[in-house]
Parts: C-alpha cells; sequence; structure tokens
C-alpha cells in the first residue's frame, strides 16, 4: 500500500511534541509533553515510546497507511545520526537516539537536526517555497540555523552548515553551552532574552518586569512588557534583534548572498519587536543592494515547522 503518513518528533529544550502527518503537510494528530534541559536518553526513550504508540494507533483507527518516524534534535548529529553534541541538552550526548528509538517502536527511524527539519518544512509547504536559497532561523531556548542552497538541504562535510546559533557576535561576551564565548544564542534566544532583561533591571527600578518573579521572567513575559513600552523589554528585544542583524548582514547577505531569511520557533511570534534593530544593523554591515533585496519572513507552518518537516525527512525527503 501507498503510505499516507509519516510521525514527525520536535525534541525542543521546553516541550517534546510529536504528530502524524500527511504526505501534503498537514497535522492530522498531535501530542506533547514537558522537556528540559536535564533529559536523559532513557527518560528521552519512554516518552518517545508512549507518543509513537499514541500515534500508531490513531493512525490505524483512521486507516491510513503508516511510513516512518522523523525527529528533530538540537543538535550537531555525525553522518549516521548519531548524536554528537547537544549544548542545550546535554544528557542526549553520543546517544544513538534512531537504533535505540527503532529498536521499541518497530517503526524506521531517521533523525535530523531540529533546524534541518524546520527548513525542509519551510521550504515544502511553507514560507520559503517560492525561494532556492534561504537561511531557516529557529529560535527557541536555543538559536538554530539551516540552509537551503539551490532548493537542497546543505548540511556541509561535517554537518554544522547552518549552526549560526553559535557565530560569534560578541567576541568576550556570555558563555555558551557549546564552551565559546559571545555565541548568537546567548542573546537572540528565549534565554538569551531574558538574560539580557535580568542585566537591565539593575539599572531600572520602575521597569514592569521587577513585578515578576525572578525566576517566573520568560522571553513572553518580556516581550508582553515591551509591547505596553516597558524600557527595559524594548532593550533586550532590539539587542537581540542588533545581533541576529550583525549575524545576519555578515553571514546570510555577504557571504552567502542568500534570498531571504526565515525565522520560526517559539520567539517568532515576538519578531516585530526586534526588525527595527534587526534591520538598520543588517543594512549598516551588507552590501547595499543585497541587503534591501533580502527578505525576512515569518515561518508560515509556525511552531508546526519541525513537525512536519521531521515527518517528511523519515520518507526520505531531505531536499526542499
Amino acid at each position: 500500500m501507498t503510505t499516507q503518513a509519516h510521525i514527525g518528533i520536535d525534541l525542543g529544550g521546553t516541550h517534546l511534541r510529536a504528530a502524524l502527518v500527511s504526505m501534503t503537510g498537514e497535522v492530522l494528530y498531535r501530542h506533547s509533553r514537558t522537556s528540559s534541559r536535564q533529559l536523559s536518553i532513557t527518560t528521552l526513550i519512554d516518552t518517545l515510546q508512549e507518543l509513537v504508540g499514541l500515534l500508531v494507533a490513531q493512525a490505524a483507527d483512521a486507516e491510513l497507511q503508516l511510513g516512518g518516524v522523523g525527529v528533530g534534535v538540537p543538535a550537531l548529529l555525525d553522518h549516521r545520526g548519531v548524536i554528537v553534541t547537544a549544548p542545550n541538552i546535554p544528557g542526549l550526548n553520543g546517544a544513538d537516539l534512531g537504533t535505540r528509538l527503532a529498536e521499541v517502536v518497530g517503526l524506521p527511524v531517521s533523525v535530523c537536526n531540529d533546524a534541518d527539519a524546520a527548513a525542509l518544512g519551510e521550504a515544502r509547504f511553507g514560507a520559503g517555497a517560492d525561494l532556492t536559497s534561504f537561511l531557516m532561523l529557529t529560535l527557541g531556548t536555543g538559536v538554530g540555523g539551516a540552509l537551503i542552497l539551490s532548493g537542497n538541504l546543505w548540511r556541509g562535510c561535517d554537518g554544522v552548515a547552518g549552526e549560526v546559533g553559535h557565530v560569534t557576535v560578541e567576541p568576550f561576551g556570555r558563555k555558551c553551552g557549546c564552551g565559546s564565548h559571545g555565541c548568537l544564542e546567548q542573546y537572540a534566544s528565549a534565554t538569551g532574552i531574558v538574560l539580557t532583561a535580568r542585566e537591565l533591571l539593575a539599572q531600572e527600578a520602575s521597569s514592569l518586569l521587577n513585578q515578576i518573579d525572578a525566576h517566573g521572567l520568560t522571553s513572553a513575559a518580556v516581550a508582553e512588557a515591551a509591547i505596553q513600552g516597558d524600557n527595559v523589554a524594548c532593550a533586550a528585544y532590539a539587542e537581540a534583534g542588533r545581533k541576529l542583524g550583525q549575524m545576519l548582514g555578515g553571514v546570510a547577505v555577504n557571504l552567502l548572498n542568500l534570498e531571504g531569511v526565515v525565522v520560526g520557533g517559539g520567539v517568532a511570534p515576538s519578531l516585530d519587536l526586534m526588525r527595527p534593530s534587526l534591520e538598520r544593523e543588517l543594512y549598516r554591515r551588507a552590501f547595499d543592494v543585497a541587503a534591501h533585496r533580502f527578505k525576512i519572513r515569518l515561518a508560515q507552518l509556525g511552531d508546526d515547522a519541525g513537525l512536519v518537516g521531521a515527518a517528511h525527512y523519515a520518507g526520505g525527503d531531505d531536499d526542499g
């Protein structure tokens, strides 16, 4: 029988989501569980086994012919799909997730980088469908990136192409989970935005953010305060925008001359708070004609880009 659906899994720093996805990119059923930086491979396998079991049952009830399972992980993978390093979930370092999961679910499992999965989803069904070359940028707990060049996913010789979250934007800046200092994700991720806000709060006693318990401060809370005009919150998002513009001008425009960037992830809905400073920095650093032609788009699939892309990766689709 012809395959009618695949299972896509998107593993993030705070949530683990799984969905049954049709061949046309429609999410048919979905489930989610919480995730964390302390997640172990054993706990992950147990949770994924449960979620895949739920989706397999739903596929059977709907009389859908199921293909395989695709998993997008925030990690550097080797050519076999083994996790080399996962800076935001270190308990997964060295794990052969695909083999271990396949053993317990009885389906073929393909593992890819989460930003690569999002890029595939947007290239096939979303904001990148009319672009032949673009950067997929995922802003969440960390910052992920993936490259679509000439319509195809480009991973580079070691699989690290597109890892713009670990491009240095502040040479002596914050320590990153990857071991370096001043990486983009330390400023433009949800985590980075909160760090910037906390640093600025020491200088601004009247900020709305001072009404929030320090442990309860989130990028969403900072965004809400920024919408209300809070100086600290606006400054935190402006700083994130500047760092993004710095990276995009140097890498996406001057180095690669891409057509544009597609921005997804949990922080993406707040793109407009970053756009003014992002564009100013981009235009200041990049060649004028190319910079003004460069498109900055929100992911059309929203937070589902990784799910949809991972599902289609399971079907052997690693091209845009």
